[in-house]
């Protein structure tokens, strides 16, 4: 989902169309939901629970196939490879950095892994 909240940023600058494309977006789940229940169930009752699955997992492909060919990642070319003249760091010196601070050393997350 943050990935989607971005998109819809990228997409939708100003407030009140970022707003109403965030809107439409929370509310896509729970019609899509309620439609396949409504329609699957109808399905299921003529046809069988199996043609009900199939035909309710036709239309996620369609808008899956409609979105890889009509929508585009705004940030592509630009995240795609780094700035000219920028400099990388190590993977062993991003680890001993944040391992010398004491709120990443001490967090949940850290403490389970392997120590340094």
């Amino acid at each position: 989902m943050p990935a989607t909240y971005s998109l819809v940023g990228d997409y939708y600058p100003a407030e009140t169309e970022r707003t109403r494309a965030m809107s439409i977006y929370m509310l896509a789940n729970p019609l899509s939901v309620l439609a396949s229940f409504c329609i699957g169930r109808l399905v299921n009752e003529r046809y069988g629970w199996r043609v009900a699955f199939l035909l309710m997992g036709v239309p996620a492909l369609l808008v899956a196939a409609m979105v890889k060919l009509t929508i585009a990642e705004p940030r592509t070319h630009a995240s795609r490879s780094p700035a000219l003249g920028q400099h990388l760091a190590a993977l062993a010196d991003v680890l001993r950095a944040l391992w010398h601070q004491p709120s990443t050393r001490h967090s949940p997350s850290a403490s389970c892994s392997s120590t340094l």
